[in-house]
Parts: C-alpha cells; structure tokens; sequence
C-alpha cells in the first residue's frame, strides 16, 4: 500500500518552512567603515561614552547663527529710519455664490483635513485638477 501525501500535509509543509524561515537567526551588527578624523576614532575606540561627551563639548562651544548674525540685522535695521506704524489689516468682506453653514461639524472637517489628514487632502486636490473643466 502507497501512501499518497495528503492535502493537510501539503498546507502545513509551507507554513513550517516560513515559520522557521522567520525564526532564523539574522546577524543585526553591521561594520561601519572607519572614520576618517583620526582623533574621532581614538576616542571612539576608548569607550562610546567618551566620543558622545567631547561630540556634546563641541556642540555647546558653537554659537547659533542667530545670535551670530544679530549686530547685523540690527544695523540694517537702524539704516531703514525711524520705525513708521504701517495701516492695519481689515479683510475684505468675502461674498459666496451658494450658502456657507459654520457649525461643529463643519469646523472638525476644517481642523481634520487642515491637520490630520493634510497629505490625503493634498494628493485630493491635485489629482482635482483634471476634474475642474467637467464641474465648470
């Protein structure tokens, strides 16, 4: 008497190859090429910790460009004159064709699509472009 493989056995065979597929070890360490600076590589060889401090030490040493760039923005603005109160903004009244409603609702689609969901909205709206001729 043969024994012929059965369905079952046929079904499990791939879901045991994949399960031990994924249970295989991966080496995770990568080898970083050396570094170029010399002396970065002394202190890396020493101890992780030792490069992160002197990396910290360099970083507080530099001053941001801000504060760097100040005197001359101040002295260019000092060569535009005395400081002259410009007119406030007033927004023009906006007049819409169809009925506008402000409600919750109508606010939580606003904050939604402004915030949450603003990459969709986008991709939306510039896909629209070849619908405008057809709602014209």
């Amino acid at each position: 008497m043969q024994h012929k493989p059965t369905y079952l056995f046929l079904f499990i065979l791939p879901f045991l190859l994949a399960s031990m597929w994924g249970c295989a070890a991966t080496d995770s360490i990568t080898k970083l090429p050396p570094p170029a600076d010399p002396t970065f590589a002394a202190e890396e060889a020493d101890d992780g910790s030792v490069a992160l401090d002197a990396e910290l030490a360099a970083d507080e040493g530099t001053v941001p460009e801000p504060e760097t760039t100040v005197a001359e923005e101040l002295k260019e603005l000092e060569n535009l004159g005395a400081w002259v109160p410009g007119n406030p903004y007033t927004p023009e009244e906006v007049s819409y064709d169809f009925p506008v409603t402000m409600n919750k609702q109508v606010e939580f689609y606003l904050d939604f699509f402004q915030n949450k969901q603003r990459e969709a909205f986008t991709r939306w709206l510039e896909r629209s472009t070849r619908y405008v001729p057809m709602i014209q």
